[in-house]
């Protein structure tokens, strides 16, 4: 093919006029492209050779050579993006397993449609039924949270541990406290199925009432039994509001008690199962169902509850990858972390991320570091500061749950919003009084520094006319020092104005 560089583009031109160029017409095509390449005379002998090739090569093809190679990089480019596309399939599919590595797709349908069921957002024109089945969410998130991080205590096998770690373990299970919601009735009002007519369903309850208990003389002092009763306690309780909400039927419930209670009977070793249980993820589901746009997703095909098994309704579809958290600066690390302790971060920030709420805190920069506390406006105002071995409950209870962190993050949060605000107000009164070019600040500075050092400058500058008309058609801008560049912007230092 490399050979016929010259044919193909006149037997290109033989396609287009559909007959043979004549041995006249080729020889003083070739001569003229030849020419406008700045190349030397061509000898007869040359042309008679390449002339001989592009006719046998359009014989042979019965169409111009530039177009069998055009053809068959075609064939090559749709075989390459078969592969592409192949290829982003397979990353697709890869990224949908990993997110449902840990989770049972069965379970997770049941409870889009109990959420479709019983969601306070679908009681607007009932308050008494809305406040009711928000209270029972808000109490079966709580009693579901303590659980989770109970079960993180395992205080029955400690030859193995130190001192300072049973320690720990002793000491998380004091701040846990006691169990939340013991002997409680959670009641929820059940939105009712629409017949195509318009009607509800004749015959169905408006409302279910579920007890959970526990034994009376089970103590929860973080051994296995415990453990494993309070687990058994906390699946009956979703399997009968399940039923009871006519999600799952009555034998389908009986089937899930026998296979929970054989686990109970046959769990002599604390092993851990790879997939979230039932509870697990009515856990996770609640913490990013409870408010926020993701009821819309739930709201979409409402109508109908059975036509919802696309997992696109499903929350964690909502959730951002870290990688997109770094990039957008709303993740960061600590520059006294080691390489393996940022790896341990970013490996928890991925897996734990779906059970911290990240809805209430979306917007604020989250900082992972060495520290062991959980700080808000460190190392700035408006950030929030964890350790890199953070737990999710952790992270609730000591930002989220703590009011007076919370209210002092929001307070800065919002006096730092007001005076960005008033920086840009006042940097577009300056550009305008004063007939700048353009101003800008370097990232260097704090907003408290650019709000001072432009408070400064409009009172000297904007009330003084003589100093207002130097700086005509300049573009300013706000450092440390001052300095002119050769394409004529004034850098000047935001101190000097302050002395």
């Amino acid at each position: 093919m490399k050979n016929y560089y010259h044919s193909s583009l006149f037997t290109t031109t033989i396609k287009k006029k559909k007959k043979r160029l004549t041995e006249e017409e080729f020889s003083e095509e070739l001569r003229r492209r030849h020419e406008e390449r700045g190349g030397p005379e061509l000898t007869d002998e040359y042309i008679a050779e390449k002339m001989a090739k592009s006719f046998e090569a359009f014989d042979m093809n019965d169409e111009s050579l530039f177009d069998y190679k055009e053809e068959k990089d075609q064939q090559q480019s749709n075989q390459t993006n078969q592969t592409n596309q192949q290829i982003k399939e397979e990353e697709e599919d890869t990224n949908k397993n990993a997110r449902k590595a840990f989770r049972n797709e069965n379970y997770v349908k049941m409870l889009k449609k109990f959420f479709l069921k019983v969601h306070p957002d679908f009681f607007h024109y009932e308050p008494i039924k809305q406040e009711q089945n928000k209270n029972s969410f808000a109490k079966l998130n709580e009693l579901l949270n303590w659980s989770n991080e109970y079960f993180k205590i395992e205080l029955e096998n400690l030859k193995g541990l130190k001192e300072n770690e049973i320690l720990d373990l002793e000491q998380r299970l004091h701040r846990l406290g006691n169990i939340p919601c013991l002997d409680e009735t959670f009641i929820f009002y059940l939105r009712q199925e629409q017949q195509k007519n318009n009607k509800l369903n004749d015959g169905e309850n408006d409302k279910i009432e579920v007890l959970f208990s526990l034994p009376k003389k089970l103590n929860l002092n973080g051994k296995l039994k415990s453990r494993l009763t309070l687990s058994f306690r906390l699946e009956e309780l979703v399997t009968t509001l399940l039923e009871k909400s006519k999600i799952i039927t009555k034998e389908e419930a009986k089937q899930r008690r026998e296979i929970a209670l054989k686990e109970f009977n046959e769990s002599t070793t604390n092993k851990k199962n790879e997939k979230r249980s039932l509870k697990d993820e009515l856990r996770i589901a609640l913490q990013n169902n409870l408010q926020n746009a993701n009821i819309e997703k739930l709201r979409q095909g409402s109508d109908n509850l059975q036509s919802i098994d696309d997992d696109d309704f499903w929350w964690d579809t909502d959730l951002p990858s870290i990688e997109y958290l770094i990039k957008n600066r709303l993740v960061h690390f600590s520059v006294n972390l080691t390489d393996q302790q940022i790896v341990e971060g970013f490996n928890r920030l991925q897996q734990f991320l779906p059970e911290m709420k990240y809805k209430e805190w979306s917007e604020i920069p989250l900082v992972l570091s060495e520290k062991t506390e959980y700080l808000v406006n460190t190392p700035a105002e408006g950030f929030i500061t964890i350790p890199y071995t953070f737990d999710p409950y952790d992270f609730i209870k000591e930002i989220l749950e703590n009011k007076e962190k919370w209210n002092a993050l929001q307070e800065k949060r919002e006096n730092t919003r007001k005076k960005a605000e008033a920086i840009i107000n006042m940097k577009e009164r300056l550009i305008k009084e004063c007939d700048l070019a353009d101003i800008y600040f370097s990232p260097s500075l704090t907003n408290d520094e650019l709000y001072s050092f432009l408070e400064n400058f409009e009172e000297r500058y904007i009330k003084n006319e003589k100093r207002r008309k130097l700086l005509k058609d300049i573009c300013l801008c706000v450092d440390y020092k001052y300095n002119i560049a050769n394409d004529g912007t004034l850098t000047m230092a935001y101190l000097i104005l302050l002395l």
